[in-house]
Order: structure tokens, then C-alpha cells, then sequence
């Protein structure tokens, strides 16, 4: 997922950013993931999605919310940085 993330903030022009902070961002983007499937799925705060993904429609799903969340992500750094 780090090296996803890289890639996109290359792709957005965005300055380059330090692999503990690249980490750091990755596991910020796991959170907010987590949290959308649930909320869009009505999952109880208590069981840790990302930990039971096996099935390929809540891996299509997940990666779908991911995508958003990096959108929205790297959408609110562009915005920081100008």
C-alpha cells in the first residue's frame, strides 16, 4: 500500500514524502477505511474489518472506499500545500 500511496502522490505532483511518513499516512488511510465500510455497512465500532476481508465483493468494496479515501486524502494535501 506504500508503495500505491508513492506512486500517487508522484502522479499528483505532490513534494516527496519520508517512508516513516509514507507509513504513517498508509495506516491514517487504513483507519479512515475502516471506519467508512463499517459505517456504510453497519458494523459495530468492535470487530476490525480489515482483519476478516476474505470475501471478493468486501475486497471490491474496500478497495472502492479506499480509493475515496485516498482521493479525499491526497485532495486535502493539495489544498494544505497551496
Amino acid at each position: 500500500m506504500m508503495l500505491h500511496l508513492n506512486f500517487q502522490i508522484v502522479e499528483c505532483d505532490l513534494a516527496p514524502v519520508a517512508s516513516h511518513e509514507l507509513f504513517r499516512m498508509t495506516l491514517d488511510l487504513l483507519y479512515y477505511v475502516d471506519n467508512s465500510y463499517k459505517k456504510d455497512n453497519k458494523i459495530p465500532d468492535k470487530y476490525d474489518v480489515l482483519a476478516f476481508s476474505s470475501s471478493d465483493e468486501m475486497l471490491n468494496s474496500m478497495r472502492s472506499i479506499l480509493k475515496e479515501e485516498l482521493d479525499r486524502y491526497l485532495g486535502s494535501s493539495d489544498a494544505t500545500n497551496q
